[in-house]
């Protein structure tokens, strides 16, 4: 099993998966990871695969086992997960089995693939069927292994998946030729630069673009840290991005984005794009001009295309004036994210940015941050960074709430060697944080969970008051957070004024 670079496998076990799990852990020395809920095996496959890019597997038994997944499985499949949900199946033969569902039916809808298992003999095939589906297509696969098979013997034969290394992607020159035009008539271009350049390793070649544009760099949120370092780097542009990037975004007469979806959140709904020529380069012939009107597009890699467009641009004797400048250096320099708000916090409630701020500079710069769904995003995105940019899981694709901690455990297993922060509502935690932290605790997960409690569903609550309505129905009297992970084993305290954050560094250090 070495062979498939599979190191751990997240599940709950049941009569359907049980054989095939035992085998994995007990035979060919698998980590098996149990959880409480199979949808936090998902979420925990799914953040492995986006922070480390290896093979992770999540085991479910069959019915009702695999329907707990399907919120976490549509997650991971707009996420364009590859990742193997590794499923039983019935006995065809038992009509009147209680947990008997049309599996192929069930998974359909969430987007993933389906692979079922022909004959004990064609196992490890089928297997490698399965992984290569999910690499080629860049989703999650359900392989599903029938009942009848699990009792029989054959022999191990790995067969190949035949993955090989996509070539990269070289652009049209007539199109390349094209956006540089678009380039060329600028004065003051702005680079951004999205997972695509994440993915194809690309900071060198959009920097040294960068320069020869006299141009500064932003990223997507999919790519912040990209730049880490930088000295003319924006941070995130988008909606969770600083009033400093926006500032500067909205000096800028063109955009070239790299790698970028250019979707609503990066654009501010269309707002950092107005007065500016947008020119888009992106491997996905779908994925270009598919949210906004760009004047320019060439489909190729973010790398390649930057390291032509370097060249082609360095013959000329002129580059554009540009955004760069010392006025714009001391400017990022000297920014101070603090000053952007008034600080609302009363002794009784701290207020949530004031805590983001102090969090980020408290906790370790190397560690991966995971922020669950829910009223509370805008702050944590906007103010809490990273150094890598896969160190940042968002299990937010589906805006499902609670599939935070399900994504902290597969973080926290899949890099032991960095912290990683979980920043979820009162909400989400009841949802998802609660079945989850004792598989936390039980697997020494080096894990800060901050719960941010309004005492109930936040969004909901304002909706209601909006329509005029009483709010009560949106509002929970919930257990106390502290001593539910107290009595699930893990450390807890209150932080409620600026005075309680030097309990909580205490706490975080330790």
């Amino acid at each position: 099993m070495s062979e498939t670079g599979i190191r751990v496998v997240y599940g709950l076990l049941g009569d359907g998966n049980l054989a095939v799990v035992d085998d994995l852990a007990n035979r060919f020395g698998v980590r098996f990871v149990p959880v409480n809920r199979e949808d936090i095996a998902v979420s925990a496959a799914d953040a492995h695969v986006r922070l480390t890019g290896e093979l992770a597997v999540a085991s479910v038994t069959h019915g009702p086992g695999l329907t707990n997944t399907l919120t976490a499985l549509h997650e991971a499949a707009r996420a364009g997960t590859p990742m193997l949900l590794l499923t039983g199946d019935t006995d065809p033969e038992d009509l009147a089995h209680n947990q008997k569902i049309d599996q192929p039916a069930t998974v359909g809808p969430t987007g993933a693939d389906y692979v079922r298992v022909a004959s004990a003999s064609t196992i490890t095939a089928d297997f490698s069927r399965a992984v290569r589906q999910a690499a080629l297509q860049r989703r999650p696969v359900v392989l599903d292994v029938p009942a009848p098979f699990l009792a029989q013997q054959v022999e191990y034969e790995w067969h190949s998946s035949g993955i090989h290394e996509a070539p990269s992607v070289s652009p049209d020159p007539d199109l390349l030729d094209r956006a540089l035009g678009v380039i060329a008539s600028s004065s003051r271009p702005i680079i951004l630069a999205g997972r695509g350049c994440v993915e194809a390793g690309a900071r060198d070649e959009v920097e040294n673009l960068a320069e020869v544009l006299n141009a500064p760099v932003a990223t997507t949120l999919g790519a912040r840290g990209l730049f880490r370092g930088h000295p003319f780097e924006l941070g995130v542009m988008g909606t969770v991005g600083s009033t400093l990037c926006a500032e500067i975004v909205a000096e800028a007469d063109c955009l070239v984005a790299l790698g970028a979806g250019l979707n609503r959140y990066t654009t501010a709904y269309g707002s950092l794009l107005q007065g500016k020529s947008v020119v888009q380069v992106d491997t996905d012939r779908a994925a270009v001009g598919r949210w906004c009107h760009v004047d320019a597009v060439v489909v190729g890699d973010g790398s390649i295309v930057a390291g032509q467009m370097t060249e082609m641009l360095s013959r000329h004797d002129e580059a554009p004036p540009g955004l760069v400048s010392e006025g714009l250096r001391d400017r990022l320099a000297a920014y101070d994210p603090s000053a952007e708000f008034e600080d609302r916090s009363d002794g009784n409630r701290i207020d949530s940015r004031t805590l983001m701020i102090w969090l980020d500079r408290v906790m370790p710069a190397d560690r991966v941050v995971v922020c669950d769904v829910g009223g509370f995003m805008e702050t944590p995105l906007r103010y809490l960074e990273v150094v890598d940019p896969r160190a940042q899981v968002l299990p937010a694709r589906f805006g499902a709430v609670g599939l935070g901690m399900g994504a902290a455990i597969g973080a926290g297993v899949a890099d032991p060697r960095r912290p990683t922060l979980l920043v979820t509502g009162d909400g989400g935690w009841m949802m998802g944080g609660i079945n989850g932290l004792d598989t936390a605790v039980r697997e020494g997960l080096d894990l800060v969970v901050l719960v941010l409690n309004d005492g109930g569903y936040g969004i909901e609550r304002r909706a209601l008051e909006a329509r005029g309505s009483a709010s009560e129905i949106a509002s929970m009297p919930w257990p106390d957070p502290n001593e539910v992970a107290v009595a699930l084993g893990g450390e807890s305290l209150v932080v409620r004024s600026r005075a309680d954050l030097e309990k909580a560094r205490g706490a975080i250090e330790n």
